[in-house]
């Protein structure tokens, strides 16, 4: 009979070398990991969240500004054409003068009130703006002004460039040039 014996080996091995790189290892990448997380924060707070802010205020002004432009639209009786035109005007207003657009479509509303309709707005539209920057007052008041002095002079919203205004003592002054 055979008799087979078991051949046990141990083999000892120093391996706390390997143990300490692994643990330095470890380190490294949990140091790395926070990083990530660190410059993933650092760009949700400098990069995403102002983004997110824009994005936001951007909506909001657009929904003014269709607001806006409802307004004068549903006080003029302005069709879908009118509408448009009103609406290009607006924007272009926008662009060009220190007011925005929404300012501008809010200056048509005042004009709509006083029974202007969108061509005579498109004529009038500049000068009023203009003379609301340049006195600082509000588009109100530039309406109501610019609207009373071509009644007063008996002329078309075209004429409306041709009005020369000047302040003195707390009184707006118009001429017609």
């Amino acid at each position: 009979m055979a008799i087979i014996r078991n051949l046990v080996v141990k083999i000892g091995a120093d391996i706390s070398s390997l143990s300490k790189g692994l643990r330095t290892a470890q380190s490294r990448l949990t140091k790395f990991s926070r990083s990530l997380t660190s410059i993933g924060t650092s760009l949700t707070m400098r990069v995403t969240m102002p983004l997110v802010l824009l994005a936001k205020q951007s909506l909001q002004t657009s929904a003014q500004f269709e607001q806006s432009m409802a307004n004068a639209a549903s006080v003029s009786g302005a069709t879908g054409e009118e509408l448009q035109s009103m609406t290009d005007i607006a924007r272009q207003m926008g662009k060009t003068t220190v007011f925005s657009a929404s300012q501008a479509a809010d200056a048509m509303y005042y004009m709509a009130s006083a029974g202007y309709k969108a061509e005579q707005m498109a004529n009038a539209i500049e000068p009023i703006l203009n003379l609301a920057a340049a006195t600082q007052s509000d588009l109100a008041f530039a309406t109501d002004t610019v609207i009373a002095s071509l009644n007063q002079f008996q002329l078309e919203s075209s004429q409306a460039e041709r009005l020369d205004y000047s302040q003195a003592n707390g009184h707006t002054f118009v001429n017609y040039c």
